[in-house]
């Protein structure tokens, strides 16, 4: 098969999944479509071997998505707030990630900031906020 149309058909199929989980994890059905977008599409597995967890000042860390067992263990651990950097954003690994933080007591605190972008100054003024609140 050439090249192109596969991943022509990767890409659509990758999508169509995408939009199948950005629901909520009420069912069966919703949580399998979730963990298959999760664990093969985004990463998930990958996550489970490689956390890149570091603190970065007494009762600050920072790390790469946590899987909900991670958070779990940072919960064990005394953290009481998530700070996701990438914001909203509809996907099920967000949608998890909500979940989990929700189900165990910690807040989550939603913020954009951009990998390939400087960020605004109001940005930079919430997220001082955040750190200092």
């Amino acid at each position: 098969m050439p090249l192109k149309p596969t991943l022509a058909f990767f890409s659509q199929w990758q999508k169509s999944l995408r939009k199948a989980c950005n629901r909520d994890f009420s069912t069966p059905e919703n949580r399998r479509r979730a963990w298959v977008f999760i664990n093969l599409l985004d990463h998930g597995w990958l996550r489970k071997i490689w956390a890149n967890t570091h603190q970065i000042s007494p009762g600050v860390f920072r790390t790469n998505q946590p899987s909900p067992g991670r958070l779990r263990r940072f919960k064990a651990r005394g953290i009481g707030t998530v700070l996701n950097l990438r914001g909203y954003v509809r996907t099920p690994v967000y949608f998890q990630e909500k979940a989990t933080c929700e189900a165990l007591g910690l807040q989550m605190v939603d913020l954009t900031l951009r990998a390939a972008e400087a960020p605004n100054p109001q940005a930079l003024r919430a997220l001082i906020a955040l750190f200092r609140a």
